[in-house]
């Protein structure tokens, strides 16, 4: 009897709760929050950090003007800048030009040293992620404001 029941009460709430509305609600998607600038270059900082030590040194600087040489002829022109990050490509073209120091269309790892240096601005012989950040902003906002709003 007492199994009778069991097996009544279970069907009477199995078909009460059929002829309920549902409770639960379609799950939304999350709309995705803009990322920064700022955020974005902590990112890449981390991600160009190869060792993970929270610096970056003048051969992990020199490691990624080696990636970027993609042909290996010992420097880095447009093209190859331009292709290997996610930005813009008029900003990437005038943040290539800000960096070719010399002005002859390709970066050559004789001028890494000087970006470095640019980056290290305490001197200390690495390069932090603050100053990192800071120093991308500054670029970043040098060259948004030389090609304007309406070319980016």
């Amino acid at each position: 009897m007492w199994t009778s029941l069991c097996l009544v009460a279970g069907l009477l709430l199995c078909v009460g709760a059929a002829k309920q509305p549902s409770t639960t609600t379609k799950p939304t998607k999350p709309t995705p929050t803009p990322l920064s600038q700022e955020n974005f270059y902590r990112i890449l900082f981390r991600r160009e950090d190869w060792n993970g030590d929270g610096v970056q040194s003048l051969s992990e600087f020199e490691r990624l003007w080696r990636q970027a040489d993609l042909n290996g002829d010992g420097s880095v022109n447009l093209t190859e800048y331009t292709s290997i990050g996610p930005s813009s490509k008029v900003l990437a073209i005038e943040v290539y030009k800000y960096l070719d120091h010399d002005h002859n269309g390709v970066i050559s790892l004789q001028e890494v040293p000087r970006m470095f240096t640019a980056f290290d601005t305490n001197y200390d012989g690495s390069i932090s992620e603050q100053e990192f950040v800071r120093e991308k902003m500054r670029i970043y906002n040098l060259v948004k404001k030389e090609i304007g709003p309406d070319k980016k």
